[in-house]
């Protein structure tokens, strides 16, 4: 919400600035933070949404066929799809991304919209099945038990689930890694008391997965047809190919990096391109651009709170990825 503020406070400035139409968050940072904002926000966009496009295809492969997961050696059983469809991996992961990418690029906005409008019913339809054959295994009294020192570690995670609210999930997977290695998976649990219920979780999946694949493919389409100044209307498959290609061979040879991809999707591109570049950008527009006496700000600052308030966000932000780098060197020496 307090990003989303500060985005909205500088969008609104630099519409009434530029007086287009539409304002991006490159015009945006361009505006406020010059050529160096510029080149951070498209590198951690183009970041974000190749990271989490990776993490897409790897959990779809390995939700439908066995693998060995390199990211920590194991070897990971596919689902009752896996017992169905019986495919290798690598073939598994060109299926779901030549299909998907496909009907994106050979439908009318009109039908994806109609397709998509379908598999979040889909999503949605599973997801109350899963609570209603679920609830009589949910034990109340763990509830009352909080692992607080589990938070820290889930907080990319949850950064990344309000940029795209289908990742919400994760976040209770994420919390059981962080704290509570030696308590048994309650997912694997359902699945091997109610095997119905194992049905379901795949199924409410591979559905949000695809709503999820859906909606980041568009969005990357669309920057790159941009960034290669294609006519609107295009339908010229460069950009397809640019968007899927990179993050299936990605894929292909690192199998199961979807908890991985999420993480780092988190850390490096939602807390920059929506924690520190809000910040900035504010900043900038609060006490850079509109500082001049005779300077005239079209709109009243969103978020009170002044400087402080920015240098909390930002500071947040730049703290948490901080841990992050420090965590990951850590590991890597040890």
């Amino acid at each position: 919400v307090v990003t989303g503020l500060l985005l909205a406070e500088v969008n609104l400035c630099t519409l009434c600035e530029l007086g287009s139409g539409g304002v991006s968050l490159t015009s945006m940072a361009q505006r406020t933070l010059g050529d160096l904002g510029t080149n951070v926000s498209v590198a951690t966009y183009l970041l974000l949404h190749y990271t989490l496009l990776v993490a897409y295809i790897s959990k779809f492969g390995s939700s439908i066929c066995e693998h060995d997961d390199l990211s920590n050696g194991s070897h990971m059983a596919g689902g009752l799809v896996a017992e169905i469809a019986d495919l290798p991996l690598p073939l598994s992961l060109i299926f779901f991304t030549v299909g998907v990418g496909g009907v994106v690029y050979v439908t009318t906005p009109r039908q994806l919209n109609r397709i998509n409008s379908g598999l979040v019913i889909g999503v949605l339809v599973s997801f109350f099945s899963l609570l209603l054959c679920a609830g009589a295994n949910v034990d109340l009294q763990t509830l009352q038990v909080a692992h607080w020192e589990a938070v820290p570690k889930t907080i990319p995670i949850v950064s990344l689930a309000f940029v795209y609210h289908n990742v919400v999930p994760v976040i209770v997977t994420r919390l059981e890694e962080a704290s509570l290695a030696a308590t048994p998976d309650p997912l694997d649990f359902l699945r091997q008391s109610e095997p119905r219920v194992g049905a379901i979780i795949e199924v409410f999946s591979l559905l949000a997965i695809t709503t999820s694949f859906i909606g980041f493919v568009l969005g990357l389409t669309d920057f790159v047809s941009d960034y290669l100044k294609l006519p609107a209307m295009n339908r010229a498959p460069a950009p397809y190919v640019m968007t899927l290609l990179p993050p299936l061979v990605f894929a292909i040879f690192v199998p199961g990096i979807f908890f991985d991809a999420l993480e780092f999707a988190g850390v490096f591109g939602v807390l920059v391109l929506f924690g520190i570049l809000p910040g900035a950008m504010a900043w900038s527009e609060r006490y850079s651009i509109g500082s001049g006496d005779d300077q005239i700000r079209p709109i009243m600052p969103l978020l009170p709170g002044g400087k402080v308030v920015l240098g909390i966000v930002i500071g947040l932000a730049g703290i948490i990825i901080g841990e992050d780098i420090w965590d990951r060197l850590v590991s890597a020496i040890s």
